[in-house]
């Protein structure tokens, strides 16, 4: 057995670096970084900075590597002290002692260990660098048994129980919901063999041995519960909680399940799924060996139970019962954390491991010669199902990375360069990528989810085209701060390239280096780097601001404006977020454009987000009974491709974050909502298009109003895709299509609401029942705006007026202090008028200033207003609720502590 383990594993512990995927090489001093109490925001996953409150349970790993670079430590040697040989550790270990209490022994222990921590699942956990889901899995068996040993013991064992539990979610708090499913499919199984008249008992002590878990894992887990409760609860990126993203990573089928396959074996690459594999047919051929070797056996039967829960749920969304999945992903609480299904395949090595032991016992038992055999037969079998491993074939961790070299010089570059800035990475980071503090990584995946990055975006088959093609993307990088872009050549370990994808990458490479914003650091390279000719610091001051009603098409129409400088103009878009008009009129010296707009639109955006009801909200993503169907803000690149390939439409307009109810032909839509009252107007926010009809309003059978969203002569959009070589350009021409807001007329009752829309398509975004009263204000204060210059028609501006609104020569001084994370000391020196101080980090509400918000400068930046010179503070809010929480985990780590010495010393005595 121990031979087998060196042969699989002992690669990792050779000389030379190890990185993967998810995890990537990291600088001293980012790792230092987690030697320091929670943080609950971070740049090191994603380069724009992000709100990690849903991992920040990890925290205690992050601050032993955090301590172990404080003391010297280098990174691979931290990697393997603290990530991997851990793994093995507690793997083997607990497995043992589970093997133990079950009776497995000799042969069948041996066996069974090297199921559990030498299968596909958690070798291409190890190579994927997923160490943290590797520790949960390896620690999982130690957690169960403790759990066991506390239903007939002493508070002592219920709170080593709970000790165990809270150290499992430190690990992944997934594998604590892995943990409760096992522990419910145990409840249920033995209480089915119970008489009744035991059942008090029974749930008397599951009862007790739950609630003191639940209070130890409670209080050690306050550093971050504390947060979610009082100030933000963790949130998951947009359309994660969609059924159909079990659809969409559920690459493991009924037959990789059974075989306790990977997928994504041996490459690891997402997508890339594999056949069946002969040779690991033994292990479940073994497993399903033991009923028939050992019959009528109740330990057994339970891990069969689990066994096939476990097959039933890592087959996922996949036939056979495909629908359960998605069912129990929607309506499960927790169970949208496994959207990957392959988490649960911990069940099936578990109790293969369990089953393997006892089908080898009782062979050896029932055939005394097989027992000569058997070690050898084991031995030899884990060594060729396990042969990628120590052949050299794995892409990740178990491999030396590849461009070493070339990541070494990468690296030199960025420390020589002191001055802050991002490093963007096309497509994503690579393992061995450089990032630090001063340089953190940012990848090109992260941008195609920045709305005014993806706009510039033609077509999705280049998904990351809009860097060449964009006419604004060079300002968008330079206030993004984004000093470097690195292109590396693809793995061709991981990657199966032919000649048109190898083509493909030189030509991307060349139109890179063609475009008149970046310059040249290195070429002929396997890791090309290029620098933008410049960037703004990440606090830097817009001198002027500007509110827009409107799409941020509105940035093609700057750029063209001479001299004009993104990160002098600070761009706040108010129907990105209907609440933003009440900040707008607060600040002095506040303008706003109407972009393709009029002041009916103004007037709209007054309202707060409550006013406003969203018929999408009630879709879904294909055509219901009503043949309606919706879509939303994360869906804009496919939604827009859509509207461009279909119906020869572009539109580029905000969606208000409610998401686009679509009608194509002639269908009707039935809404009901209280705010829809007898005497509102009823306002509608529809698309006007040259592929429009006619939208009907009806209430109780009579016509309430019309809207005719069929533009006869509508604007021309122009959008170019570069050619090469021997390829001209291409020139797509679309009709422009406009969100606009109309009144439709006065409701008769609070009854039911009938829409019915004829012609090719038609959108409807919002609708608003508001008090005429109420109404006529908002219209005058609007008017009032224009009247006094506050309000701009951007169609009745001349080339002159644009250049004499936007130009700006004096920009005055900022320097700052970066104290963590979460915290910005900054010194504002020159200020002539009221100004945009603008934090270059994700934008987030809960940033703030003097107790002020910040507001989506750009749509993804934080802004805050400042009137005078003087030193601020710029914190993340959401941390100050870290600390009390700390306080309260360390104090249930003391009390836990201080009663288990008591107990154990009230035991000796």
């Amino acid at each position: 057995m121990i031979l087998v383990l060196i042969i699989v594993f002992g690669r990792l512990f050779l000389p030379g670096p190890r990185a993967a995927g998810d995890f990537p090489f990291s600088s001293s001093e980012t790792v230092r970084e987690g030697f320091n109490i929670p943080q609950v925001w971070s740049s090191r996953g994603n380069g724009m900075g992000r709100y990690v409150l849903s991992t920040l349970w990890a925290w205690p790993v992050d601050f032993l590597y955090g301590m172990g670079a404080f003391l010297g430590l280098d990174f691979s040697v931290l990697e393997r002290i603290i990530g991997i040989f851990p793994v093995l550790v507690f793997g083997i270990f607990g497995i043992s002692r589970l093997l133990r209490r079950l009776g497995v022994s000799g042969i069948g222990k041996m066996a069974s260990i090297l199921v559990y921590v030498a299968n596909s699942y958690l070798i291409l956990l190890i190579d994927g660098g997923q160490l943290s889901v590797a520790m949960a899995y390896a620690f999982l068996p130690l957690t169960f048994l403790t759990f066991e040993d506390s239903l007939e013991g002493n508070l002592r064992k219920k709170i080593l129980a709970g000790l165990a539990v809270s150290i499992l979610g430190f690990f992944d708090l997934r594998f604590v919901f892995v943990f409760l499913l096992i522990l419910l499919l145990k409840f249920v199984y033995e209480l089915l063999f119970l008489h009744s008249r035991e059942w008090p008992h029974f749930l008397l002590s599951w009862f007790r041995s739950g609630l003191v878990i639940l209070l130890v894992m409670v209080g050690l887990h306050s550093f971050w519960i504390f947060s979610s409760f009082l100030a933000k609860p963790p949130q998951l990126p947009a359309g994660y909680l969609r059924k159909e993203q079990t659809q969409f990573l559920n690459f493991a089928n009924i037959g990789h399940a059974t075989l306790l396959l990977q997928p994504h074996w041996f490459k690891n690459v997402f997508g890339k799924v594999t056949h069946l594999k002969a040779d690991f047919f033994l292990i479940p051929l073994l497993v399903f060996l033991a009923p028939i070797l050992r019959k009528r056996d109740k330990t057994l039967g339970f891990w069969l139970f689990v066994l096939l829960v476990g097959i039933f749920l890592v087959k996922g969304s996949n036939p056979p019962l495909s629908e359960i999945y998605a069912w129990l992903f929607t309506n499960i609480a927790g169970f949208s954390f496994f959207r990957d299904s392959t988490k649960f395949f911990v069940l099936i090595a578990l109790s293969y491991s369990v089953l393997v032991g006892i089908a080898v016992n009782e062979l050896n038992k029932k055939i005394a010669w097989l027992a000569r055999f058997l070690p050898l037969g084991i031995f030899l079998y884990f060594v060729i199902i396990m042969r990628p491993v120590w052949l050299g074939k794995m892409t990740g961790m178990f491999s030396l990375p590849v461009y070493q070299k070339e990541f070494s010089f990468l690296e030199n570059v960025l420390k020589s360069d002191e001055n802050w800035g991002r490093v963007l990475w096309i497509p994503t980071r690579f393992p061995m990528g450089y990032s630090s503090l001063q340089h953190t990584a940012l990848s090109a995946t992260d941008l195609t989810e920045i709305r005014p990055f993806i706009t510039g975006n033609v077509g999705t088959y280049e998904i990351f085209n809009f860097i060449r093609e964009s006419k604004f993307v060079s300002q968008l990088f330079d206030v993004a701060g984004i000093s470097y872009v690195v292109y590396p050549y693809p793995d061709e370990r991981r990657e199966d390239l032919n000649e048109d994808e190898r083509e493909y990458y030189q030509i991307f490479l060349n139109q890179l280096v063609s475009l008149d914003w970046l310059s040249v650091i290195k070429n002929e390279s396997k890791v090309p780097i290029l620098k933008t000719l410049k960037h703004q610091n990440h606090i830097f001051v817009a001198p002027k601001f500007w509110w827009v009603v409107g799409s941020d098409r509105i940035y093609s129409d700057l750029v063209s404006i001479k001299d004009f400088d993104l990160s002098k103009n600070a761009i706040i878009f108010l129907e990105e977020n209907t609440d933003l008009f009440g900040k707008f009129i607060k600040y002095p010296n506040s303008k706003v454009i109407l972009y393709d707009k009029n002041t009916i639109d103004l007037a709209v955006s007054s309202l707060d987000s409550e006013d406003l009801i969203f018929p999408a909200k009630n879709l879904t993503l294909s055509p219901n009974d009503s043949g309606w169907w919706k879509r939303e803000a994360s869906d804009f690149l496919s939604w827009r491709f859509f509207l461009q390939e279909k119906y020869g439409v572009d539109n580029l307009d905000f969606d208000l974050s409610g998401g686009w109810a679509v009608g194509e032909g002639n269908l009707s839509l039935k809404i009901k909502n209280a705010k829809l009252k007898k005497g509102t107007l009823l306002l509608a926010r529809v698309m006007e298009s040259s592929k429009g009809g006619v939208i009907r309003f009806y209430q109780d059978s009579k016509l309430i109003g019309e809207v005719n969203t069929l533009l006869t002569a509508p604007k021309k959009i122009e959008i170019k895709l570069t050619g090469y070589q021997d390829v001209p350009d291409k020139y797509f021409i679309y009709d422009e299509a406009n969100i606009r807001w109309f009144e439709i007329g006065k409701l008769e009752s609070s009854g039911e609401i009938t829409i019915e829309v004829s012609g090719g398509i038609n959108v409807l975004n919002a609708l608003v029942g508001i008090e005429e009263q109420r109404w006529e204000l908002l219209k005058r204060n609007v008017q009032d705006l224009v009247t006094n210059a506050k309000a701009l028609f951007w169609s009745d501006l001349s080339d002159n007026e644009k250049i004499s609104l936007f130009t700006i020569k004096e920009i005055p001084e900022v320097e700052y202090l970066r104290k963590n994370p979460t915290e910005y000391w900054v010194k504002v020196k020159g200020l002539k008028e009221p100004s945009f101080l603008i934090l270059s980090e994700q934008y987030d509400k809960f940033w703030q200033m003097n107790e002020v918000s910040s507001l989506p400068a750009y749509s993804f930046l934080n802004a805050f207003m400042v009137e005078k010179d003087g030193f601020y503070k710029i914190y993340y809010s959401p941390q100050k609720y870290v600390l009390p929480g700390l306080v309260i985990s360390g104090f249930s780590l003391i009390l836990a502590s201080a009663i288990l010495v008591k107990l154990h010393n009230k035991k000796r005595v």
